[in-house]
Formats: C-alpha cells, structure tokens, sequence
C-alpha cells in the first residue's frame, strides 16, 4: 500500500503535492542538465528523486520535505555547494541527512573542505553508475540504522 501525505505531512485524501512514502527520497543539486540526467538514470528507479538545477530551489523545497539524502555539485552559481551543504544542515531536521558532493575537482584541499562543511562523501567525475548507486544504498542504510539506534 503507498500512503500519501498531504503537503503539511499528514496522511490525508489530499494527494495533489504527496509523496510515495515507500521510496528513500533524494535531493539533487546540479547545474548541469546533464548530470541531472544522469542521476535520474542511476537512482530514479528506487529513490524519489528531486532534481534542482540552483541551490536556493533546493532550500525551498527542504521547507517542506526532508530528504533521505542529498547530492551537491560543488560548482553551483550564486552558493557554492560547501555553502549550500552548511545551510541545508543548519535547517530544523537536516542535520543528520547524509550529503554527497560530486565533483570535477579531485584536491585535497576541496576534500578537506567538503567535509569540514558537513559532507559524508566525497566523489569524483566521472562517476561509475553501479560504484555510486552501491554508495547512496550504503549511505541511505547507515543512516537509517542510526535512527534505530538513538
């Protein structure tokens, strides 16, 4: 059975703006449309995906729905990903979403940073599919068994 919440979060008839419940779902933050495209190719068949092509549409929508994790570009316009990831973690709820940053850069020095702005990982382009779909399960499993835990 899929449930369907209604755009305050309640289970409700009210289906228009619901979400499938059964599905882990994704925030993607990406410039380029067609690396949007290819997430929606690796992880739109078991994670309901959110695809942003700007960081603020990201915030918005994080407004209403918490995400089960995020994937950042760091290269974005106007908030760059490491400011975006410590905004997004510093919104009500956000804190323990897991946050993915895919990039062209491959310094230590943007890794080190990365992390310091509340990162999980930290991945280079080009992404393997199958490496990187096997990374958001690994992702999505710990940090649903650290819910259980606490």
């Amino acid at each position: 059975m899929i449930v369907k919440l209604n755009r305050r979060g309640q289970i409700g008839d009210d289906i228009s703006g619901g979400i499938d419940v059964t599905k882990k779902i994704i925030f993607v933050v990406d410039d380029e449309t067609t690396m949007r495209f290819v997430y929606r190719e690796i992880l739109a068949d078991e994670y309901e995906l959110h695809c942003f092509e700007n960081p603020q549409q990201m915030l918005d929508m994080a407004d209403n729905i918490k995400p089960d994790l995020a994937i950042l570009d760091i290269g974005l316009v106007g908030m760059n990903g490491y400011e975006l990831c410590g905004v997004f973690k510093k919104k009500q709820k956000m804190e323990d979403v897991p946050v993915v940053f895919v990039t062209g850069q491959d310094f230590s020095l943007d890794k080190g940073q990365a992390f310091f702005s509340g990162a999980s990982e930290y991945v280079t382009k080009p992404i393997d599919a199958d490496e990187f779909l096997v990374l958001v399960q690994e992702l999505l499993l710990e940090s649903s068994s650290e819910l259980i835990v606490h």
